[in-house]
């Protein structure tokens, strides 16, 4: 097998292009990843993470209503696009074991970020309707944002789903008047009728962030520290798998660096 992700017509000058390495292996499969893929009008735009993140419409979705869109906080097209390659790569290994023919794939990474936002999509199909930028406010969720708490730039994201759920988060803060219709019945009947919780934050300000978060999740409700670098660090969860590891570097001494995250083989892993 054979990758590249080069603009369009970068491996065809230099002499290693699809048909050219046929002639060395007839079989081969190669991968072709790009921004715009290799045809069409756009094919040899050079593809970077900034313009196909816009492209893929991603720099529409977050922002506030009164502002203009900021972009995303990570290039997905570069994480996105390589679980489309790999599907692509298993499939061409499959059906190279059963014809013996290999197979030259064309991707574009456009297309693999715009398969993740296929709702957006469909609701302008169907509803002819643009996606609105609304900050954190949620379309199923309420509330649901990041609210400010005790102390400096500190922060706790909550997230209110089902009336179940709000009927803990309102229990928890003591059944507040804001929770509640002019009539004082509380607001159960539904996610649209719970738009008066997003006023959460003059309860989460008189506490700590940790408090509200093992309070809230205690009582079934979605919560999360916005995590600085400090928390990161001294997280007892990352610890638990022992995510940083000190090491002694030849030159500089002991430094603390990230384990490579998510798999941990039992048999080969320090204890």
């Amino acid at each position: 097998m054979v990758g590249e992700c080069f603009p369009t017509g970068v491996i065809e000058r230099w002499g290693l292009g699809y048909e050219e390495l046929r002639k060395v292996k007839q079989d081969i499969i190669m991968l072709r990843s790009c921004g715009y893929g290799h045809s069409g009008p756009m094919a040899k735009q050079a593809g970077f993470g900034m313009t196909l993140a816009a492209s893929a419409m991603m720099y529409s979705l977050a922002g506030w209503p009164d502002r203009r869109p900021v972009p995303v906080s990570s290039y997905y097209s570069d994480k996105l696009s390589p679980l489309f390659g790999m599907l692509a790569l298993v499939a061409a290994l499959d059906y190279r074991r059963r014809t013996g023919k290999g197979q030259c794939l064309d991707q574009s990474q456009v297309e693999s970020s715009l398969n993740y936002l296929s709702p957006m999509i469909l609701d302008y199909e169907v509803n002819r309707r643009e996606w609105p930028l609304t900050g954190n406010r949620c379309a199923y969720a309420a509330p649901h944002g990041i609210y400010r708490c005790q102390g400096f730039d500190r922060w706790v994201a909550i997230a209110v789903y089902t009336d179940l759920e709000w009927k803990g988060f309102c229990r928890l803060l003591g059944d507040p008047a804001w929770t509640r219709k002019p009539d004082s019945k509380p607001l159960w009947e539904g996610q649209e009728q719970r738009r008066a919780g997003q006023k959460g934050e003059d309860w989460t300000g008189q506490h700590t962030v940790e408090e509200i978060m093992g309070k809230m999740q205690a009582g079934g409700v979605g919560a999360g520290i916005v995590s600085n670098a400090r928390d990161v660090v001294e997280d007892p969860q990352l610890a638990h798998y022992r995510f940083f590891r000190e090491v002694d570097h030849p030159y500089i001494g002991k430094l603390t660096y990230c384990h490579p995250p998510a798999i941990k083989l039992s048999e080969s892993m320090p204890r």
